[in-house]
């Protein structure tokens, strides 16, 4: 949990982007080609998102295209946070803290 907090995850959306990149680490691609294969449809969204994930240091950005960045304590991170996602009670906890911190956030 304390990654999420640590890396600002905080809507459902950037964590199961988050976890798309992991799964397919050598994906790279504009926002809009990264929106498309994770089948998230809101472009600017996904900008948004992918902004957020480069300044937490977790995408790198080579001309216009992004990538996961693969550091081993990046990727022991994702791991454990995949892991967690794919128990349901833990998953059940990670989505519910995901969306305390987004209404926190906005409010």
């Amino acid at each position: 949990m304390n990654t999420l907090a640590r890396w600002q995850i905080d809507s459902s959306q950037k964590l199961y982007f988050l976890l798309f990149l992991h799964n397919h680490p050598q994906l790279k691609g504009t926002g809009q080609e990264l929106a498309e294969h994770a089948f998230l449809g809101d472009t600017p969204q996904t900008d948004r998102i992918i902004a957020d994930l480069q300044q937490m240091g977790l995408l790198d950005r080579e001309d216009n295209s992004y990538r996961l960045r693969e550091t081993p304590e990046i990727k022991a991170e994702l791991q454990a946070l995949a892991y967690a996602f794919e128990q349901p009670l833990s998953r059940q906890r990670l989505l519910e803290t995901v969306k305390h911190r987004g209404h926190f956030i906005q409010h």
